[in-house]
């Protein structure tokens, strides 16, 4: 992963700054009337918003071996527009190396994520290490 991320640090260069929530996970956010409000912020930090963005959706969208629909994603992509006024400059070329880095959280929990998926470990080790290899693969 290191050498991934060095291989790719000029996409990574100059992303813009801002203030991220780092853990949108569904029991971190309530809605009241039609404004989304965010709870836990004790992984608040400054960082690129292109992270948070891909964070969101895979927290909340995408299932774990597969991506969620379409419409869902347009819909996130469409709110993050409204407030933001597009999305986060450079947001395609850094959402690989967003994507592999997330996905560290799978394969450094494999036998929690297993039990929560309610699959074997063997089994969701192989596919994890498929996974990140693709992810990686997607890097160079």
């Amino acid at each position: 992963m290191i050498d991934a991320i060095e291989a790719n640090r000029k996409p990574l260069d100059g992303a813009p700054a801002a203030l991220l929530h780092g853990d949108p996970a569904r029991p971190n956010c309530f809605l009241v009337g039609s404004e989304v409000g965010l709870l836990d912020w004790e992984l608040a930090h400054v960082g690129d918003p292109a992270r948070d963005l891909y964070r969101v959706r895979d927290q909340q969208i995408d299932p774990l071996r597969s991506t969620g629909p379409d419409e869902l994603v347009e819909a996130l992509h469409e709110g993050y527009r409204e407030r933001a006024g597009g999305l986060p400059a450079g947001f395609e070329k850094r959402r690989p190396v967003y994507e592999a880095v997330r996905f560290l959280g799978v394969s450094g929990y494999i036998d929690r994520v297993a039990e929560f998926e309610g699959e074997p470990v063997e089994e969701l080790a192989g596919w994890a290490d498929e996974e990140m290899s693709r992810r990686l693969d997607r890097l160079y």
